[in-house]
């Protein structure tokens, strides 16, 4: 996945997408203003209908042209995160994953086949 940016807003549906060839289910996102869709097969699609509605943060990129969501951050609360949003090509990954389980947040992450 390239190009992967941090959004932090509320997580809406804009529509079910087909399920993948393998039957499990996808979804077009849309969070700060960024329309996104769900990896075909990851399992984070049986958590998206959990976080409609709330705060999230999402890390989202392009993979084969399209923006496609690569991990979900929800918070507890319905206030932006005062951290600095972590860039997940530098090695920070650890330090804001520590940091968000401390503050009560849940952490997701997406196994990609790269």
């Amino acid at each position: 996945m390239k190009n992967v940016t941090s959004h932090t807003g509320i997580l809406e549906i804009v529509k079910r997408m087909d399920n993948s060839v393998n039957g499990n289910p996808r979804f077009m996102l849309r969070c700060d203003g960024w329309t996104f869709c769900t990896q075909p097969d990851s399992g984070i699609a049986y958590e998206i209908e959990n976080y409609v509605g709330k705060m999230v943060t999402v890390h989202i990129g392009t993979h084969y042209g399209r923006c496609q969501l690569k991990s979900l951050w929800g918070h507890k609360e319905r206030t932006l995160p005062y951290i600095t949003k972590p860039d997940m090509s530098c090695g920070k990954t650890q330090i804001v994953k520590d940091i968000a389980e401390k503050k009560g947040w849940d952490v997701y992450y997406l196994q990609t086949g790269e």
